[in-house]
């Protein structure tokens, strides 16, 4: 069970958590990852690091915010960015960060506090603006790659930095990860069909040129059959079949040939493949296509019309049809929703939407376990020891003899067809109901869309939390209804700790410094002692508002309810304080702090305007201790002032004290007379009388 995370805010961001340390300041080495790509997330299952994955953001500065967040307190060796790439840009968090971000964010780069920076993403290393805007900006050594990091056994994973510098994967990833990973972290655009006036597969022409008509950007169900219907894999080069996709519904066959590599100066790594048959004809009446199925290598040096192609004598891989699956459209058109749900929900519910235009086989479905699973990781105890899986909808396997057309959660036993523009939806269990506090546990529901080796695998993934947060799935769930928020809370009420302070009053703020247990939840008022609120002595800073709570990034207004305490079990919480120019020395005010349990604690502030007392400023806290100002310091105690008038022999004198400023205390002074330029046989030492302002006669 972890002791810390990352704040309650940036949490909402993350999907995956692995390792996170139990105190701040701990970390030497992180991996920040892109966990809107689910193949970067099964990636980070063999991270031998620490690892967070970023889920949706709604904008590249998010991104930069989010990652700024969670190095903030931390002293790292190295920061490793996983994320797919190319020249010059990160895709990370659903968002793309170039080099014009960089410089514009230089103001939330400037604290991470990392000398090296490692981008394990593919081409990144090719805009060598990019790279450098990023060392400028950090003050880090950026290492990066100018080629393909792609998982199967082709070899360590090696980043390059200045001075000839490089970094391996090693102590990063585990080997045997990247090894049986069947993926890249490139960006690759499959969607190039180059069009040709030859048929051969040789093309040595001044005239190719990118073919939009007859592009694949919009191909789903991407297969290459070979001529020989036994080949169990293709082997050597100039492998003869077809290949067949599908545009718009409609489906299509091209007769040819497909190669390891086409040559542009240097090898491309890639698939291409050439029509060598007359059987897709454009309203021109031109045949000879040649499409470029997958090019590893095109983002760090495109096509360029004009140059010479040809086929080399590398084998055509066995695994062209899954990288063909993974590349095209028919994955990204199939999707699984990701879910959050809470700890006393009994099951997890998640959408599967196939918004092609042809029908889906879900093939299989999974949810991998460890019975002995990682920080921030859900275990087989989380699911009773067995995951059952369930789908809503009529029977698909001929079983239900009595409402086979009646819609109901049953039980999954195979290949189930999701139409077209359709969604399904799916249900595992069951979810244990525990007392430990284990805040949030990910999991991933793997979806196979078709059948046959290399079918294609998307990923949705799932949340357990247990403080108080998620959807509530009970076992009567219908679909397209709104689930109920779960109220599980596996946090203590805890005992809270409030401490008390001494603010001058020439400070705009009086800050708190509230401590009990991580993610603790608690409620805020302010009373009154002798000092009074409503902004006369403290509070409003607006209407309705007079407390702001610190929640990592910035401070916001208390709306009332409940708050949590940070991952270290920490709040920070201010109101305003008003200075005037009265002395009324240490008048007080509370801060009640109320556990779920509803027993308050309190913290006495005391204002003190005698030129002592701490000056709070307007500004981020560091570390989690308020930033302070050591003055100058207000200071409002009065001095006395006399008067003396010129008076006459023989009338009396009368002589106007006062204090320099109001006081809301009395004041105690001493009165005597003594003596100038005059003796004492010219006036009277006897004081027969005075008064105080009010008029009243003493």
């Amino acid at each position: 069970m972890p002791t810390t995370q990352p704040n309650a805010t940036i949490s909402k961001k993350l999907v995956y958590m692995r390792d996170w340390p139990a105190q701040r300041g701990s970390l030497r080495e992180l991996i920040i990852a892109d966990g809107t790509a689910p193949e970067i997330l099964a990636l980070l299952q063999g991270a031998l690091v620490p690892a967070v994955a970023l889920g949706h953001h709604d904008s590249p500065a998010e991104v930069l915010q989010t990652i700024t967040t969670l190095l903030a307190g931390e002293e790292l060796d190295t920061l490793h960015i996983v994320a797919h790439g190319r020249p010059g840009v990160l895709n990370i968090g659903g968002q793309s960060i170039d080099t014009a971000m960089v410089r514009s964010s230089g103001h939330l780069l400037a604290t991470w506090n990392c000398p090296e920076v490692a981008l394990w993403a593919c081409f990144t290393g090719a805009d060598g603006t990019f790279v450098e805007a990023l060392h400028k900006a950090t003050g880090a050594k950026v290492y990066a790659t100018t080629n393909v990091l792609a998982g199967g056994n082709v070899g360590p994973w090696q980043l390059s930095g200045d001075h000839a510098r490089s970094k391996g994967i090693s102590g990063v990833l585990s080997s045997a990860t990247v090894n049986a990973w069947p993926h890249t972290l490139a960006v690759i655009d499959i969607a190039k069909v180059f069009k040709s006036s030859a048929s051969n597969k040789v093309i040595e022409s001044n005239s190719i040129t990118l073919e939009a008509v007859n592009s694949l950007a919009n191909a789903t169900n991407v297969q290459f059959t070979s001529a020989n219907p036994a080949d169990a894999s293709f082997s050597g080069n100039n492998v003869a079949g077809t290949l067949t996709y599908t545009i718009a519904a409609q489906n299509y066959t091209v007769y040819g040939v497909v190669s390891r590599n086409f040559k542009q100066g240097a090898d491309h790594q890639g698939f291409y493949f050439t029509d060598t048959g007359p059987d897709y004809v454009l309203g021109n009446s031109e045949t000879a296509f040649a499409y470029l199925l997958q090019d590893l290598t095109e983002a760090g040096n495109p096509f360029v019309p004009g140059s010479s192609y040809g086929c080399s004598s590398d084998p055509v891989a066995d695994d062209l049809n899954a990288i063909l699956n993974e590349q095209s459209t028919d994955i990204s058109v199939t999707t699984v929703d990701n879910v959050v749900i809470n700890e006393d929900s009994p099951y997890a519910v998640f959408k599967i939407s196939n918004s092609s235009g042809a029908a889906k086989d879900i093939s299989a479905l999974d949810v991998p376990l460890n019975g002995s699973p990682a920080v921030g990781e859900a275990g087989t105890a989380d699911f009773n020891g067995a995951v059952t899986y369930q789908y809503y909808g009529v029977d698909a396997y001929g079983t239900d003899l009595v409402a086979p057309l009646t819609p109901k959660w049953r039980d999954y036993g195979g290949t189930i067809s999701l139409a077209s523009a359709s969604d399904l939806y799916v249900r595992v269990g069951l979810v244990v109901d525990d007392t430990t506090l284990e805040y949030n546990e990910a999991f991933s529901l793997n979806v196979t869309v078709g059948t046959g080796p290399g079918a294609p695998v998307v990923q949705g993934l799932g949340t357990i939390n247990d403080i108080g947060q998620g959807k509530l799935f009970p076992a009567n769930f219908v679909p397209l209804t709104q689930p109920a928020n779960g109220t599980d809370d596996d946090r203590d009420a805890g005992v809270v700790s409030v401490g008390n302070i001494d603010v001058n009053e020439g400070s705009p703020y009086a800050v708190f410094e509230v401590t009990g247990t991580p993610l603790q939840v608690v409620s805020l008022a302010l009373a009154s002692g002798t000092a009074t609120g409503d902004g006369q002595d403290f509070g409003l800073f607006a209407p309705g508002s007079d407390l702001q709570v610190w929640d990592g990034v910035a401070w916001v207004p208390y709306a009332g309810g409940p708050v949590a305490l940070d991952a270290n079990g920490e709040l920070l919480v201010r109101t305003a304080i008003t200075n005037d120019t009265i002395s009324d020395n240490n008048e007080t005010f509370q801060l009640r702090v109320t556990n779920t349990a509803d027993v308050p604690y309190v913290g006495t502030a005391t204002i003190k305007d005698d030129g002592t007392g701490t000056l709070f400023l307007d500004a981020a806290p560091t570390g989690g201790v308020p930033a302070t100002s050591p003055g100058p310091l207000n200071n409002d105690a009065p001095t006395v002032l006399v008067s003396g008038p010129e008076v006459s022999e023989g009338s009396n004198a009368v002589f106007q004290v006062r204090l320099s400023n109001a006081s809301a205390t009395p004041s105690t002074i001493s009165l005597g007379l003594s003596g100038g330029t005059a003796s004492a046989s010219d006036y009277s030492t006897a004081l027969s009388a005075y008064y105080y302002d009010a008029g009243v006669k003493t």
